[in-house]
């Protein structure tokens, strides 16, 4: 995947978890287990790690993974916190912990992702 490209995916991530903050209910799915919610928040917090990892060439390789992580754990507390001022909304720690589930998830699905495309051509580390 090309530099822009990934750069456009990690800016729709990002701003799509802050669209879904915005919305003082998300009637989107019916209920249909208990903390449903949870499971939403680790799927887009381990999509967000996806598109971090896809970036992953903006930061230094030395503890790449921890500075994604962190990245993802800093924007997932601003979202905590941005959710405080959403009307119906709240700033939950339960919610932060499924974001970090989700961060942690994402981390491990793509732990095996950079060794392997490292030396493949086109790989996100080397393409324009």
């Amino acid at each position: 995947m090309k530099k822009p490209i990934r750069r456009i995916f990690l800016a729709c991530v990002a701003a799509g978890i802050f669209f879904l903050s915005s919305q003082p209910s998300l009637g989107i799915l019916p209920p249909l287990f208990p903390h449903q919610d949870k499971v939403l928040h680790l799927v887009e917090y381990a999509v967000l790690y996806w598109a971090l990892f896809l970036n992953r060439d903006l930061c230094p390789e030395r503890k790449r993974t921890a500075i994604l992580f962190a990245v993802g754990l800093l924007y997932a507390l601003s979202d905590e916190i941005h959710q405080g001022f959403v009307t119906g909304r709240d700033c939950s720690a339960a919610d932060f912990a499924a974001d970090a589930t989700g961060l942690a998830a994402g981390a491990a699905a793509c732990s095996g992702l950079g060794k392997k495309t490292k030396d493949s051509p086109g790989a996100p580390a080397d393409s324009a």
